[in-house]
C-alpha cells in the first residue's frame, strides 16, 4: 500500500493562537484512531513564534482529504472562529 503524507503550516492570528492550538489538539485522538490514519501530530515552531505544523500520513488521498476537511470543520466550530473570518491561514 502506498501512503500519502500531508504537512501543513498554520499561522493563527496572535490573539487566536492558543484557541487554535487547543482545537487542533482536540482532534488528535479521533484522527489517530481512524483506520486510514497511519500518523498524525501537531508541533509548535520554536523558532517562528505563532506557527503550528501538522504532519499526517494517511492510507490514500481520500483519507487525507477527509481528515483535512474534519480539521477545517473543527476549527470552524471553535468560539474564536464563529463570526471571525480568516483567523488563521495554512500555507
Amino acid at each position: 500500500m502506498k501512503n500519502l503524507t500531508l504537512f501543513a503550516k498554520i499561522y493563527p492570528k496572535p490573539e487566536h493562537f492558543n484557541d487554535t492550538r487547543r482545537a487542533l489538539e482536540a482532534i488528535l485522538p479521533q484522527t489517530r484512531a481512524a483506520k486510514d490514519c497511519q500518523y498524525f501530530t501537531l508541533h509548535e515552531d520554536r523558532d517562528q513564534a505563532g506557527a503550528l505544523y501538522s504532519f499526517e500520513i494517511g492510507d490514500d488521498e481520500a483519507a487525507l482529504e477527509f481528515h483535512s476537511n474534519r480539521t477545517s470543520l473543527q476549527l470552524s466550530q471553535t468560539p474564536m472562529r464563529r463570526g471571525l473570518p480568516n483567523h488563521w491561514t495554512s500555507r
